[in-house]
Order: C-alpha cells, then structure tokens, then sequence
C-alpha cells in the first residue's frame, strides 16, 4: 500500500498494474503473514473481486512475470508462496485436497 492509501484501493491499483485488469473489490476472504525473500515477512489480504474490464486486456505489468487464467483446481500447480495455498483453501478460494 502507498501512504493515503486505503486497503480496497491498493487492491485495485496492484491488479491494474499487475495485470492490466480493472477489478472492484468486493469481499475480503482473509490475512496472514507470509515468508517473502530473505528477512522479509509478506502481507497478504486476499480480496473477492469482479472484473470491471475487459479480461482480454490481461498482461504481465513491470512487477509480474506472467499473467494467466487458472482453474481453482489448476493454481497450486503454480509456483507460490509458501503456505499460500493451504490459506487460500482455508478461505475457500481452492477447493479442499480430496481424502486419502
């Protein structure tokens, strides 16, 4: 977040730049603290958002490597985080790992 900035526009602001995309934030699903790079602690606060724009307008901004459509199923197949997937299926934005 910038200074001034308030959480719901630094969500938006972050995914323009991001991903090119406009999004209205709309809930948010949860928080945690994260392991970043060496000595660093990540901040995440991970918002249910509706595409205001065009989806085709999708492109890695200066701060990403790469920007894709992913299937919930499909995300933890993806390089993340540590810990970031087990939170995202607490806030029920993956679906829960099948028994067994």
């Amino acid at each position: 977040m910038e200074h001034g900035e308030d959480e719901c526009g630094a969500v938006v602001r972050e995914m323009l730049e991001e991903t090119g995309l406009l999004v209205r934030p709309e809930r948010l699903l949860g928080r945690v603290l994260l392991p970043g790079l060496p000595g660093q602690v990540l901040a995440v606060a991970d918002y249910a958002c509706r595409l205001v724009g065009d989806p085709g307008a999708a492109r890695a901004g200066d701060d990403a490597a790469a920007v894709a459509w992913v299937a919930p199923g499909d995300v933890e197949s993806l390089d993340l985080t540590d810990g970031l997937a087990g939170h995202l299926r607490e806030w029920g934005v993956l679906p829960p790992r099948p028994a067994g």
